[in-house]
């Protein structure tokens, strides 16, 4: 597939519902490879930007004025450690760069700010994800890894381990 440049900005609250719809459609593709709860239940957290959107700093990657991806840096001030959240690209933009440029300005964000680390959690069926961030520098923390029931309460089914990672900015 042909790489995309796409314009990085910053989203606006207009946007809410649009980036909501991109995030499910980024993750219907893993319907049947996770349990349905799990699913179900990330798909609703992950859709709610608005009820994060004081949390942080909610990114778009545009190409022609049309939204084909999204990120959200939460936490981005000196000294400390950001969180890079909700990464989610359209699935007919896949495999173009746009996630790794959504990456790329989350880590130039926060290197400006004086950030130390970054951390990030994705789940273990995620492999196109984790392949990138580890193309990215990103290290494993296994340490602080979880399970999706221990965030969901009253997960019924199948559970899923959450992997985690960091990035230190020295």
């Amino acid at each position: 597939m042909q790489p995309v440049a796409p314009l990085i900005r910053i989203a606006l609250q207009s946007e809410i519902a649009e980036l909501s719809q991109l995030i499910g459609a980024a993750l219907a593709p893993f319907r049947g490879k996770v349990p349905d709860e799990v699913l179900r239940r990330y798909i609703a957290y992950a859709r709610d930007i608005g009820g994060r959107w004081e949390d942080g700093e909610v990114w778009v990657a545009e190409v022609d004025g049309d939204i084909i991806g999204t990120v959200t840096l939460v936490n981005a001030s000196s000294g400390g450690w950001a969180s890079i959240q909700t990464l989610a690209v359209r699935p007919s933009m896949r495999g173009r760069g746009v996630g790794r440029r959504l990456i790329d300005h989350s880590i130039a964000c926060a290197r400006q700010r004086g950030v130390s680390e970054i951390r990030l959690v994705t789940g273990e069926f995620m492999i196109a994800a984790r392949r990138l961030y580890e193309s990215m520098g990103f290290s494993r923390c296994a340490e602080r890894d979880f399970f999706a029931s221990s965030y969901f309460a009253n997960l019924k089914g199948s559970d899923v381990k959450i992997l985690a990672y960091n990035l230190k900015l020295g």
